[in-house]
């Protein structure tokens, strides 16, 4: 399974913000995608739809803003 967070800005962002709090951390690519990966084998819905959901998510984290695509 792989997100391609090291080319991925929003859902990089977006993962960040998930596991540590903050758009941008120290966290290197490689453990952000291991937490990426254990957080899909829970879910069971798929890095795409992960993907495009922590993009999203990552636009306003606070607020729920439908995504109507």
């Amino acid at each position: 399974m792989n997100l391609g967070i090291s080319g991925a800005t929003g859902p990089g962002s977006g993962a960040r913000l998930l596991i540590d709090g903050v758009r941008k951390s120290g966290r290197p690519n490689k453990n952000v995608q291991l937490q990426l990966d254990t957080l899909d084998l829970g879910l069971n819905v798929g890095m795409t739809v992960m993907e495009d959901a922590l993009c999203n998510w990552q636009k306003s984290p606070r607020v729920f803003m439908h995504y109507v695509g």
